[in-house]
């Protein structure tokens, strides 16, 4: 029996005023034909009969269509045949049915198959979009990372080295100072000892003249003192010298 007739059926079983949910549909075939429909096949029979004029959607319900309703009254009251020839009609009508949703089922697989490819491959395809996407967004944020991190580099850099000519500064001026102040105590050293010498040389100077003058005025108190006058005597004889 085909999805669609199974869902008529239970449609008409259930008698439901605004129409069979299909949830509904789906316990009544499970319960009383002892079968399980897919759900993507039952959603797929639904909307084929919706489409086909065989049931009428009410919100999230289905319902028979007039044209099946009376369809179904037909099949009720139509006359018997003799028994063989309904058996044998019976047998074709079976057969010529399973043949069909035989051949329905496996166009619905294969359409089902070929949906859940088309639907994986767009899932796969999407995936790697976004794999890509986001790859491409790690390394956007990756080269951005890396010139900020160069870009400090360079600002670091430049901060060390005019810290360092700063401070090179710094230290050619301290020792510029310190040779001046350096310079500054030499000088003033040596002035201080040429002023030491001077006075010294000045004191040496006023003794020397003092001791002079001490000298001259002891020479200038004490007598004279005659120089004595040596006086040849001539000596006689062959090694007498001439007097002058």
């Amino acid at each position: 029996m085909t999805t669609i007739c199974l869902i008529k059926d239970a449609i008409a079983a259930l008698k439901e005023r605004n129409g069979s949910s299909i949830l509904a549909i789906t316990k009544w075939i499970e319960s009383e034909k002892d079968t399980t429909v897919k759900k993507h096949l039952l959603k797929k029979a639904l909307d084929k009969g919706v489409e086909t004029g065989e049931l009428v959607m009410v919100k999230n319900s289905y319902k028979l269509s007039p044209a099946a309703k009376k369809k179904g009254d037909k099949k009720k009251t139509a006359p018997k045949a003799a028994p063989k020839a309904a058996a044998k009609a019976k047998k074709a009508v079976k057969a010529s049915k399973k043949t069909k949703e035989v051949a329905e089922d496996v166009s619905e697989t294969f359409s089902v198959k070929s949906s859940e490819k088309e639907d994986e491959k767009e899932a796969k395809n999407k995936q790697a979009a976004a794999a890509e996407k986001e790859a491409k967004k790690k390394e956007a944020a990756a080269k951005k990372q890396a010139a900020a991190a160069e870009k400090e580099a360079k600002k670091q850099a430049a901060a060390a080295e005019k810290e360092a000519k700063k401070k090179e500064a710094a230290a050619k001026k301290a020792a510029e100072k310190e040779a001046k102040k350096q310079a500054a105590a030499a000088k003033k050293e040596a002035k201080k000892q040429a002023a030491a010498a001077k006075k010294q040389a000045a004191a040496e100077k006023k003794a020397t003249k003092k001791d002079d003058a001490t000298e001259e005025s002891d020479s200038s108190d004490s007598p004279s003192i005659p120089h004595e006058v040596s006086v040849r005597t001539p000596v006689k004889g062959p090694d007498a010298v001439p007097a002058c």
